[in-house]
């Protein structure tokens, strides 16, 4: 249900974190600086709203209402699959913000591929397991279910110990960061882009989302 209506969505995201929401975004922020950024699974794309402003933003999902919503902000999004590599834009930052418990038992797959690109990578994920099969019900067939994934009732998603240790194995990151139940890794590779930087695929390479759609 909160994946068909994206002020819904943002709304009781708001709501479930609180200030730690602000928090969160604001340490990933910090860490993408002023560079590009790809926002893989953007959502409504609410980490933008949280970037300087001198930073260059582009988001990709499927959810069609997400990225109508997210162009009517004017920002620059594109419905792609997140497992589509090649089409990914180049950027100085990748970011995988709450997707990878949407997506598992592939999670794995996504971040080595990712990692492969030699970018700065940044994921932040929840530390809520489900350990009971009503909570896994209620929280993943129904609350978290994106109508894109298949929700896995049969799977478990990671206690805060053994993300932190998922984090240390896959990713090897320079800094590991709590803010309330999410934990946040920073895995910083490449050098800040400078302006005249130039990439093989740049941002605009990929065509935005229309507001008429």
């Amino acid at each position: 249900m909160l994946y068909a209506f994206p002020q819904l969505y943002e709304w009781s995201l708001k709501k479930l974190h609180g200030p730690d929401l602000k928090k969160r975004f604001d340490i990933i922020s910090s860490a993408i600086g002023q560079n590009q950024v790809l926002d893989i699974a953007c959502g409504t794309g609410m980490l933008a709203e949280y970037l300087d402003p001198k930073a260059e933003y582009q988001g990709i999902d499927l959810n069609k209402r997400f990225l109508k919503y997210s162009a009517q902000k004017g920002l620059n999004v594109s419905r792609m699959d997140v497992f589509d590599f090649q089409q990914y834009p180049e950027a100085d930052t990748y970011v995988v913000c709450d997707l990878l418990h949407h997506i598992m038992p592939n999670h794995q797959k996504l971040l080595k591929n990712i990692l492969a690109f030699g970018k700065n990578v940044i994921v932040c994920e929840p530390a809520v397991p489900n350990k009971s099969k009503l909570r896994r019900f209620v929280v993943r067939g129904i609350l978290d279910n994106d109508f894109i994934n298949p929700p896995r009732l049969d799977l478990d998603w990671y206690t805060e110990t053994e993300l932190v240790q998922f984090y240390k194995e896959t990713l090897d990151p320079t800094e590991i960061i709590k803010v309330g139940e999410d934990i946040i890794a920073i895995k910083q590779v490449a050098k800040s882009a400078k302006p005249e930087d130039v990439h093989n695929k740049s941002l605009s390479d990929i065509s935005p989302v229309s507001t008429n759609a």
